[in-house]
């Protein structure tokens, strides 16, 4: 009722709300026209999801599904109706006494889900990103890579007087690795 009869706060700030930003727009709209192929397929999906489980078939006398639609159609108009005439009468929908009660503030806390999350959820899981990334990333994982890149460096400082140009050196350290890998399919053929 607040949106319909209540005070337009943005003009205090001088600025109009508007409903987004055009990038969220842009990113949106690929997801819009995959909903819309999507649909052109719906018949296929069906089919498909059929053949795997059974077919919901929920046998409702239609006498007791009417009943059923009257009855929380009712339980709707009759919220806004309420609505509509206590927001009307009073400017508000809670008066001092019911925001005193208990099912006031778990309302108005939406159930304590937010404190729920953050404490048991968001917190614990914030705790064990950072000890992953300061323990396993920096210390683990960077020194593996590090490790690698020494390594690499090490072999590239002792290979280094190999490339000098030398004919007779390069053809030397070419025959010495022939020899390793005759001798190393020797032995693996005798393995087999």
């Amino acid at each position: 009722m607040y949106v319909f009869h209540g005070e337009e706060n943005f003009k205090k700030f001088g600025y109009h709300p508007h409903e987004t930003y055009p990038f969220v727009i842009a990113a949106m709209t690929p997801l819009a026209i995959l909903a819309i192929i999507a649909g052109w397929f719906q018949d296929a999906f069906v089919g498909m999801i059929t053949k795997v489980l059974p077919k919901l078939e929920i046998h409702v006398d239609h006498s007791t599904l009417n009943i059923l639609i009257a009855v929380t159609s009712a339980i709707a108009i009759a919220g806004i109706l309420f609505a509509v005439f206590k927001h009307k009468k009073s400017g508000t929908y809670f008066s001092e006494k019911l925001k005193n009660r208990a099912c006031y503030k778990l309302l108005a806390n939406q159930y304590f889900m937010p404190h729920f999350l953050e404490y048991v959820i968001n917190r614990p899981y914030l705790a064990m990103s950072k000890f992953a990334w300061k323990e396993i990333d920096l210390k683990v994982i960077d020194s593996i890579v590090d490790g690698i890149g020494k390594i690499v460096y090490a072999s590239g400082k002792e290979a280094r007087p190999i490339q000098s140009g030398n004919l007779s050196s390069l053809l030397k350290v070419m025959v010495y690795g022939l020899v390793i890998l005759l001798v190393l399919s020797v032995a693996l053929g005798f393995l087999k």
